[in-house]
């Protein structure tokens, strides 16, 4: 394994209680967000990490299998840093939908991504009730695992140890900074070296701006909104798969050929006429619990409002008459 404990105790002092001088270039202020409080030229480093100084999953345990496991890394975290609880709990959530309420998510009723939250909060919840024993006060423990599992699952860093496996690794620091999802206006940067994580000014910054970066955008959407809570502007790159009997087709703004034939076939071949029914059923079902979702009728210009009447629009237009 990596460092003891001793070892990341220090570090978690080093981030979270001290006032992080060795780790600042330039003057900042730290809260929700980071504010320059000098100016900066383009290409000035504002913060250097040590990788050495990098809290990292490896520590926690030999198993290559759980290096990059951000629930077991949370959970080991929360377990055994339990004095600093108070401290933990000042970390900033990042607002991913794994923190969304119920009543947020269920926005999403009858799209693949109502499916794909709420697989994510039943398994990593499931993990948390099995992996706990003997908690005086497990919704406290709870609450404090969610705060620590969004900052590592949102804003954790893959990185390759002395050797040469790779690992999550974690700096609270960097949940600080905000994201800025606009491409060329973020105005900061994450540099990594064989020694240091380094964050330095992609722009001349003035005094009192705002320090915002750039996720690590996926080709995945859903990937994307799981990991930073957000969806993007345009829709199109979002899917509709379908399972029935032994069949299967994906719905999509630009639908392969394969998935335009074979509805085509569902259509027009009689052969097809009890897999078209099915299919139809599949295609009112969903459009119905769409359509009696109370917070769409409410809202129709939310995000979560747009991507459901999204999804609507892909069935009604392949609809299968």
């Amino acid at each position: 394994m990596g460092d003891n404990l001793k070892q990341i105790k220090y570090k978690i002092n080093l981030y979270i209680i001290s006032k992080m001088e060795n780790i600042l270039k330039k003057k900042c202020e730290i809260g929700n967000h980071v504010i320059s409080k000098e100016n900066i030229k383009k290409g000035e480093i504002i913060l250097q990490i040590s990788i050495d100084d990098l809290i990292c999953c490896d520590s926690f345990t030999d198993d290559k299998n759980l290096f990059t496991d951000p629930i077991f890394f949370s959970l080991n975290i929360v377990v055994n840093l339990k004095q600093y609880a108070n401290k933990l709990s000042t970390l900033k959530p990042e607002l991913i939908p794994y923190l969304w309420t119920n009543k947020t998510i269920d926005r999403l009723k009858g799209t693949p991504l109502h499916m794909i939250i709420m697989e994510q909060k039943y398994r990593v919840n499931n993990k948390v009730k099995e992996s706990v024993s003997n908690c005086q006060d497990f919704k406290k423990f709870h609450e404090l695992f969610k705060i620590v599992y969004s900052s590592i699952f949102s804003k954790g860093l893959i990185i390759k140890n002395n050797k040469g496996n790779v690992i999550l690794s974690y700096v609270p620091i960097l949940n600080n900074f905000n994201l800025e999802l606009n491409k060329g206006k973020e105005n900061i940067e994450l540099v990594r070296t064989n020694e240091n994580i380094i964050i330095k000014a992609k722009k001349d910054i003035s005094k009192n701006e705002e320090l915002k970066i750039r996720p690590l955008i996926s080709d995945s959407p859903e990937l994307n909104l799981l990991k930073f809570g957000f969806l993007p502007d345009n829709l199109d790159s979002f899917t509709l798969p379908l399972k029935f009997k032994e069949y299967k087709i994906t719905l999509a703004k630009h639908m392969e050929d394969d998935d335009k034939k074979m509805l085509r076939r569902i259509r027009k071949n009689p052969k097809f006429i009890e897999i078209k029914k099915e299919l139809q059923n599949i295609f009112n079902e969903t459009i119905k619990v769409i359509d009696e979702n109370e917070e769409i009728k409410s809202d129709c210009n939310d995000e979560l409002t747009k991507y459901s009447l999204y999804i609507k629009k892909l069935l009604q237009d392949n609809y299968p008459k």
